[in-house]
């Protein structure tokens, strides 16, 4: 089976000790791949999480956060983004579902209050829920 064009969250159990590795391929309406990267799962969420550089509209280049939510109920997730310039700037989500996952797409979302700027970090907060998370950069 497929699934159609669209993110998603996944949750991998298993009885035995397993690793999660997920490639990405993004393509473009004429089919033209204009980003691909890899990464590992997590095997426990944290909370909070702390990502260590961001995009958002600079140079051309916006990063794709995807946070999921690892706890036992529904989250409400803040992210908070800190340019080297030093303004910041929040994305908010709420009732995320367990085991669901939110996805900011820099290039799309506007965060209030912040110019374009290379982020020296962010780190989104979940209301007492651990997190996993995945950046890519477009």
């Amino acid at each position: 089976p497929s699934l159609p064009a669209g993110r998603y969250s996944v949750i991998v159990s298993s009885t035995q000790e397993v690793v999660a590795i997920v490639n990405l391929i993004g393509r473009n309406a004429a089919g033209t791949t204009f980003f691909n990267g890899s990464y590992s799962g997590a095997a426990v969420g944290a909370n909070p999480v702390y990502l260590p550089a961001f995009w958002y509209r600079r140079y051309g280049w916006n990063s794709l956060i995807s946070i999921q939510n690892t706890g036992t109920g529904p989250a409400s997730i803040t992210a908070t983004f800190v340019c080297l310039s030093g303004e910041t700037g929040t994305l908010q989500a709420n009732n995320v579902a367990k085991g669901a996952a939110v996805h900011f797409d820099l290039e799309t979302q506007t965060i209030p209050g912040l110019p374009p700027c290379l982020l020296s970090w962010a780190w989104p907060r979940p209301s007492g829920s651990p997190l996993n998370f995945l950046s890519g950069q477009s």
